[in-house]
């Protein structure tokens, strides 16, 4: 017994000479070797890095304490801060007073990203600039980076592992707001094969500002000091809402490589909640529903190239009064460094809870977007065209259109539900080529053509028949008592417009409809008119208005001296101009026209019986004494 307490002791005392030696080793290092591991980390980050004081502990392993450290460029206040920065040594190379480094832990770590119109850098690093200057020696200027200096032989980096605890990482708008991730943690376990560093292990965790917790996890991964090869192994990233897989391999030094993304489903609404902090914009846009991305991305120091699918499932989109549920499809996407592209061949999804079905294949080209050609089927209609657009204000479009079977209710309530309901009716004809300019006043940006169709309309808040009847009234002669009959009475007692049929071609400019081919049918009346409607419903349109048969016939009772004023085929026409917007309509008749078309027909009938040719002589004399 006595024995082995006297060995045991031995053992004591010499653990503590050597850890006395150590700690005396590890003391007398590092301030020799301080002024050594800030050049070198100033080298590898062109930029100035600067250690506070530096302590030894050697219990229970030989740690080297740096009390802050700082990264930063010359004369300038921003700087990359580590609150304590604690470096691993081994003990035998300590008594060889030697400093290997095996473990670098970084504690509490504080970096910002600012963003700008240049694009984004790290505070303390140097900053993006428009158009890189030419290269020029280290000591032209004090914003050079550090040159480098022969490192001691003494001084040596055998990493095993690498740590960060508790950082927080920052990104900074242009405008100042910010939005901070904290918390953050990494561990690897490292070893090398040559100039090859592998990652054993790897994980990663840190929570996000209002969105929750965010880690990553992997084993395989490698990185080649000498080549800089980068091998990404099986590294899978797990946020709210989902997880992607990630693999491939990259050279930082000729900055290419191929990168796989994968998933089994990522929740948009979950990643919409970790994305609008980054994102302002997005906060407008809603978004349900699951994606699958299956990527693949091959790329180089002036080039890249992707391609791939993306899988809805039951997605919803919402923005503004717009609204689209329960989408599902594949998105067909690749692109390269010049041209992006995204297709579909079958997106279905439900519109104001009808079912509807997309097709389309678009591309994004310098500042041009195109979509090339595009199907649609919804609320009961189906149409197809081109759109191409630009990019660059003031955004200027041109699209062709042709379409049918829409609702013409279902079109004004997706555009606007709040909109007062004043037509209704089936679309039978939309052609459409039209310019303009996707912001500000669109209306009043429209420039082009448009063919239009209805049916089984109504035109709610304005009886066209009752009105065309109240104006006739100021006419002389004309009967009074046609809305009292019964047979007409379902003519003129409803508030509204029934339409048969509506049709006409418009020119486009200025924020009116420019017409000369207007044509309506009901059953009471048929009108034709020219002139133009503006986009705010403001209605200025010449038309005449012909009551069919029967209703005509009753109109001029037993006013023999209004026959003449009959057509043809027996029918009364009025002419009548339309101005206001719905329902505060207005039909005024012309009289003067009335009157005239009256005279001609009763010179014509005088004449024809005069010269014993009826009518039609008599219609060809006018002719010639009126010179047509």
């Amino acid at each position: 017994m006595k024995k082995l307490l006297w060995i045991l002791g031995v053992a004591a005392g010499l653990a503590g000479a050597l850890l006395a030696i150590a700690a005396y080793s590890a003391n007398s290092l590092v301030e020799r070797f301080k002024p050594d591991i800030e050049r070198t980390a100033s080298h590898a980050l062109h930029a100035s890095v600067s250690l506070g004081a530096l302590s030894v502990s050697v219990f229970p392993s030989i740690k080297v304490h740096v009390g802050e450290a700082r990264v930063s460029q010359p004369g300038s206040t921003e700087a990359l801060s580590l609150k304590r920065l604690v470096l691993h040594v081994k003990l035998l190379p300590l008594l060889a007073r030697r400093l290997v480094i095996e473990t670098v832990s970084l504690e509490a770590p504080v970096m910002t990203v600012v963003r700008t119109k240049e694009g984004m850098f790290v505070e303390g690093f140097p900053r993006p600039h428009p158009a890189a200057p030419p290269r020029r020696p280290a000591a032209a200027g004090p914003a050079a980076a550090p040159a480098a200096s022969p490192v001691r032989s003494g001084l040596s980096i055998d990493l095993r592992r690498f740590e960060i605890r508790d950082a927080t990482f920052t990104l900074r708008a242009a405008d100042g707001t910010e939005q901070s991730v904290q918390h953050i943690n990494l561990t690897t376990a490292l070893s090398a094969a040559g100039d090859t560093e592998m990652v054993s292990s790897l994980a990663l965790r840190a929570d996000l500002p209002k969105a929750g917790r965010v880690s990553a996890s992997g084993t395989g991964q490698s990185f080649n000091l000498a080549t800089g090869d980068i091998g990404l192994g099986d590294l899978k990233v797990d946020f709210p809402g989902g997880a992607v897989t990630l693999g491939g391999a990259a050279n930082l030094n000729s900055a290419s490589g191929d990168i796989t993304i994968a998933s089994d489903g990522i929740k948009l609404d979950e990643v919409m909640q970790l994305a609008a902090p980054l994102a302002p914009a997005l906060s407008d846009v809603k978004l349900g529903g699951t994606v699958k991305p299956d990527l693949k991305a091959t790329f180089a120091a002036a080039a890249y190239s992707a391609s791939g699918t993306i899988e809805l499932r039951d997605v919803a989109v919402q923005h503004g009064t717009l609204a689209l549920t329960k989408m599902a499809g594949v998105l067909l996407v690749s692109g390269n460094q010049n041209k992006q592209s995204v297709a579909t061949n079958h997106l279905s999804f439900m519109l104001q809870d009808k079912p509807a079905m997309l097709s389309f294949s678009a591309a994004v080209e310098g500042d041009t977007v195109r979509v090339a050609p595009f199907t649609l089927t919804a609320l009961s209609g189906s149409m197809s065209g081109t759109v191409e657009g630009a990019l660059a204000p003031p955004h200027r479009f041109a699209a062709r259109v042709d379409g049918s079977g829409f609702s013409v209710a279902e079109l004004i309530a997706l555009a606007d539900p709040r909109t007062r309901l004043q037509m209704e009716g089936v679309i039978s004809k939309l052609a459409l080529n039209i310019r303009g300019q996707a912001v500000g006043d669109i209306a009043r940006s429209l420039d082009g053509t448009a063919g239009l169709g209805m049916k089984h309309g109504v035109l709610k808040g304005f009886n066209l028949a009752a009105a065309v009847l109240t104006a006739a009234k100021r006419v002389p002669l004309l009967a009074g008592g046609v809305a009292d009959e019964p047979r007409f009475k379902r003519y003129f007692s409803s508030k509204d417009t029934e339409i048969e049929s509506l049709s006409g071609d418009f020119t486009v400019h200025s924020g009116w409809a420019e017409t000369r081919n207007l044509r309506m049918e009901s059953e009471p009346l048929t009108l034709a008119a020219s002139g133009r409607v503006s986009f705010a419903s403001e209605v200025n349109l010449a038309a005449t208005v012909t009551l069919n048969p029967e209703l005509s016939q009753v109109m001029i009772g037993g006013a023999k001296e209004l026959r003449p004023v009959l057509n043809d085929d027996g029918t009364l026409s009025i002419p009548v101009s339309v101005e206001g917007r719905p329902p505060n309509l207005e039909a005024r008749p012309d009289v003067t026209k009335l009157i005239e078309a009256s005279t001609r027909n009763v010179l014509k009938e005088t004449l024809g019986k005069a010269l014993n040719g009826g009518e039609t002589k008599g219609g060809k004399l006018l002719d010639r004494l009126f010179g047509k």
